[in-house]
């Protein structure tokens, strides 16, 4: 979206994750560049005190609901937080229609105020690779593509956050014998095992992962549709980064050893097990296996297809472009 309206407007992007807490004239420069702004544009929340009326408030929601969030697990949010972001948030962008149903009920936003065309982040894995170039802002496209082409294939596990999201624990524990078996495999086949960590995650010492031979630390990309595009095979768990990665075609692992720990503190809109393109995996072993099969055939199952259809259908050629028709 950036990409695509600089040119023709005044654009202001505040990210948060460039925000230090403890600067508090960052924080209010912030706050008072988006009091200015027209239309806000968002991923997750916006600050308290923007007035309803005075903005459009876009939602271009980070993922698709598969965990219960917000209005679907009000236990575990302040009540007066989710009613005044579900007040002041006028536009909802989501996935599909189904993709709308999760969201108008999650975010307690009308239903008619969400659209269907798709999200703008995924024309960055449906554009051909010469127009990256206008919209790479961050100009990491080359850099890991650099990264992969030293291999010959690439798989990216991409695990989402345990736990509390203000306590940043570790993504996924392997134990000794897992990491020697998964470096042996890694190495055996030159293949590189991207990592991407939640940004309420990180890797304590004693998660020894990273310093494992073929694993790569790539957090610190900004932009994680060029990881997916890159990606020969995803690994992930509770995230719904392969609803992204669908749009693809390409082989999806399910992997979640903690599932009964995980549903406790999370739990899912619907059954999790009918919520996934593929089954679930719960021990090592099967993990190791199914990797192999499926890099090696780059099988695509029936499931996976029916789940396209359901969180893809109705995408335009360029998501993006169908939301401007709509800002300006």
């Amino acid at each position: 979206m950036y990409a695509k309206l600089r040119h023709r407007t005044e654009i202001v992007v505040v990210d948060g994750n460039d925000i230090n807490p403890n600067s508090v004239l960052i924080i209010l420069k912030s706050i008072w560049r988006l009091a200015r702004s027209k239309t806000i544009i968002f991923d997750h929340s916006i600050p308290s005190g923007l007035r309803s009326g005075r903005h459009i408030n876009v939602n271009v929601w980070h993922g698709s609901p598969i965990k219960k969030i917000r209005f679907l697990s009000v236990e575990r949010f302040d009540k007066k937080f989710l009613i005044e972001q579900s007040k002041i948030t006028d536009l909802v962008v989501s996935a599909s229609s189904y993709d709308a149903l999760l969201l108008c009920s999650a975010l307690n936003v009308p239903y008619f105020n969400v659209t269907t065309f798709g999200l703008p982040r995924n024309d960055y894995l449906t554009c051909q690779r010469t127009e990256l170039e206008d919209i790479d802002l961050y100009s990491e496209n080359d850099v890991i593509e650099s990264i992969v082409q030293e291999y010959d294939k690439s798989i990216l596990f991409a695990p989402t956050y345990r736990g509390d999201s203000h306590i940043k624990n570790d993504p996924m524990l392997f134990d000794e014998v897992e990491l020697v078996t998964l470096e042996k495999y890694l190495l055996e086949n030159n293949i590189v095992f991207l990592v991407r960590s939640h940004k309420f995650s990180s890797f304590s010492d004693e998660n020894r992962l990273l310093k494992m031979q073929n694993v790569i630390d790539v957090s610190d990309f900004r932009n994680p549709m060029l990881l997916l595009r890159h990606t020969d095979l995803l690994v992930t768990d509770y995230s719904s980064i392969w609803v992204d990665y669908l749009l693809l075609n390409r082989p999806i692992i399910i992997y979640t050893p903690d599932i009964d720990n995980y549903t406790k503190e999370h739990g899912f809109i619907f059954d999790f097990m009918e919520s996934i393109p593929c089954k679930p995996l719960y021990a090592f072993n099967e993990l190791i296996l199914s990797i192999d099969e499926r890099i090696k055939s780059k099988s695509i199952s029936k499931k996976q297809t029916q789940f396209y259809d359901k969180y893809h259908g109705t995408k335009a050629i360029s998501s993006s472009d169908e939301l401007l028709k709509i800002l300006l």
